[in-house]
């Protein structure tokens, strides 16, 4: 009986760290900062290659050598 309250959280862990990610869309550093300037974190532009094409974009962050924009949405 013990183990399931474990295992549920454990499971609840997963679901909540696999989710971040499917919400993290990646994005060039030029379109991020067309929606909010200065936001961007990365070393150089070159690294931020792929484009979100439907782009409601905030807060940038450095991650696996590209840059990524929280909340790339469907407008």
């Amino acid at each position: 009986m013990t183990k399931f309250p474990q295992a549920l959280c454990f499971l609840l862990l997963i679901i909540f760290f696999v989710s971040d990610d499917m919400i993290t869309t990646k994005v060039n550093a030029k379109t991020c900062r067309e929606f909010k300037a200065n936001s961007f974190r990365c070393d150089s532009q070159d690294e931020c290659i792929v484009i979100c094409t439907h782009v409601q974009a905030e807060g940038g962050v450095c991650k696996n050598n590209s840059c990524w924009c929280k909340l790339c949405e469907k407008i």
